[in-house]
């Protein structure tokens, strides 16, 4: 027998170690982290939607990954829901948000923010896109 006939022969912990890694690879956006964009295979992280020229309405879902109850903590939720209605801010183009509404359902965080342009209303709803990044950006794990 020529060697190019031989059988590859793999040992069994090799094949269950690269079937763990294709499985673990297939779960792709699921993985525990906590800032990211929620998706239809993993509704943990930030979601919007547009509800007029001026106001959105943007969630923030702890779920620690899609295949476990976990959540993250509320304050960590809350943190991450501010950071998103800032960073969504300041993609629109506008220097802040008022916090207009807010709701909590389990590890589901939502609030509805009305965007504006130039300063800071004297409101203690009203937050500066810019402030919130600085401040609440080096607490966020990506």
């Amino acid at each position: 027998m020529n060697r190019t006939s031989l059988p590859l022969r793999i040992p069994l912990t090799a094949v269950a170690a690269l079937a763990i890694a294709a499985f673990a690879g297939s779960l792709g956006g699921c993985a525990p982290l906590h800032y990211r964009q929620a998706s239809a295979y993993c509704p943990g992280g930030y979601g919007e939607a547009q509800i007029d020229e001026y106001t959105w309405r943007v969630t923030y879902d702890g779920a620690t990954t899609c295949l476990a109850t976990d959540a993250y903590p509320d304050a960590t939720v809350a943190d991450d829901l501010l950071y998103r209605c800032a960073e969504l801010t300041d993609e629109e183009g506008f220097d802040g948000f008022v916090q207009t509404g807010f709701s909590i359902h389990g590890p589901r965080q939502s609030a509805t923010i009305r965007l504006f342009r130039g300063p800071k209303p004297d409101d203690p709803s009203a937050y500066l896109a810019r402030d919130v990044i600085a401040t609440v950006g080096p607490r966020i794990e990506r």
